[in-house]
């Protein structure tokens, strides 16, 4: 930092201008007998990386160390205003010290005139010639700004929701393609096994229905669909097929396997993720579900602010207006029927349900997001536990209320 003395026109007082670099503080005097415009003053140099890094990070986020205090200390002219760069500088000197400090008006075209004359003025203590060292240096003092932080990662959750939800379309995809061409060789295999991935697995180990009485499947199926698989491999109607075809059909198979365990993956970095920024809401209503209401919303602070009436038709907004607009009932539920509240529950009370749910919803999403302090998810959990008893109460009404002939 330097420290600049100027004489403006009104007057005949001089300032002190405080000015930057990554060496140390500075204080550099101008006065009308100078020869030059600025002359050095006082300087105090850092005495490693390490210790300009922290000092100048400080000083960008307003915060005063105890050297950039003690330089000014010893190195201030009394009665002489300080011009600063940068106004939490200024609030911060002025909280510390209840003096008046003046920042200067013109101060690109001051601060530019500074930097062009800065190895003049400085001597051996200026920049360094190494053009390298100042860009490492820069890249370590605003690293802070572009790192990754808590408030930030609701965007990789949004990012991480909107891949696993392609990814599921492309499996669908895959699958259907895969059951379409292996049914020419072996149709029988899609009607015993459903699951798309262990269908996938076990044509990847058999590849043909001949090598079924050689292959154990005990890892992929149980011992009963192991058993209908041979029966129906020896009375299979399929037709045989072409080594060229079934390299395909493999490759096929290898593609989603890996699709499979890449999402799994994603999964678990979304449980991490949304464990971290949303403990409460992720408590509530689980990780995906509520991975889904904050890419819906844009991000966390966004579902936040949004009021439970709009929660509750997230992902319902065209049938809302067709039925706004139809004068004909408006749905009662959005993105939140995936949630095990709403899905388990009789049909009925379906509405009153979701209805509950979204004010809950709301208020974790409010904690999670405003909140000082997110209490490890406890919140949602008490949450979840009312919703279950109020679900409760409200079966048992209908139950008990009497039927009108």
């Amino acid at each position: 930092y330097a420290l600049i003395q100027k004489k403006f026109s009104f007057g005949s007082v001089f300032m002190l201008i405080l000015f930057e670099t990554i060496n140390g503080y500075a204080l550099i005097q101008k006065a009308p007998e100078f020869k030059r415009k600025f002359r050095l003053h006082a300087f105090f140099e850092f005495k490693n990386k390490k210790d300009s890094i922290k000092s100048l990070s400080n000083i960008i986020q307003g915060k005063i160390g105890k050297n950039f205090v003690k330089f000014l200390k010893n190195n201030l002219i009394p009665q002489l205003p300080l011009i600063v760069n940068d106004a939490k500088i200024k609030t911060a000197l002025l909280k510390k010290w209840g003096f008046s400090f003046w920042k200067i008006l013109l101060k690109k075209g001051l601060y530019r005139e500074i930097r062009s004359n800065l190895g003049k003025i400085l001597g051996k203590k200026d920049y360094p010639s190494n053009l390298n060292r100042v860009q490492n240096m820069t890249h370590s003092i605003f690293g802070y700004k572009i790192k990754l932080n808590g408030s930030k990662m609701d965007t990789a959750v949004i990012y991480t929701i909107r891949l696993l939800e392609e990814i599921d379309k492309e499996l669908n995809c895959f699958y259907i393609r895969l059951k379409e061409w292996y049914s020419w060789h072996f149709p029988e295999l899609a009607e015993i096994i459903t699951d798309k991935i262990v269908y996938a697995e076990v044509i990847s180990k058999i590849e043909t229905k001949k090598n079924l009485r050689f292959i154990d499947l005990s890892k992929s199926i149980n011992k009963e669909a192991e058993i209908k698989v041979i029966e129906a491999s020896e009375t299979s109607l399929g037709v045989d097929i072409f080594p060229e075809d079934l390299f395909c059909i493999l490759s096929l198979c290898t593609q989603i396997i890996f699709l499979n365990n890449f999402r799994q993956t994603l999964q678990g970095y979304l449980h991490t993720r949304m464990y971290n920024i949303a403990p409460n809401l992720t408590a509530l209503v689980g990780e995906k579900l509520g991975g889904k209401l904050i890419s819906h919303a844009g991000s966390l602070l966004n579902l936040a602010k949004s009021p439970a009436s709009s929660i509750q038709i997230f992902g319902a907004e065209k049938a809302l207006f067709r039925a706004i607009k139809m004068r004909t009932k408006t749905p009662k539920y959005g993105i939140i029927f995936n949630s095990t509240f709403v899905k388990e529950c009789e049909t009925n009370i379906k509405g009153k349900v979701s209805r509950i749910l979204s004010g809950k919803i709301a208020l974790a999403s409010r904690i999670d997001a405003l909140g000082e302090f997110k209490y490890g998810g406890s919140i949602g959990l008490k949450k979840k536990f009312k919703i279950e008893k109020r679900i409760e109460q409200i079966q048992s009404f209908f139950k008990k209320k009497p039927v009108l002939s």
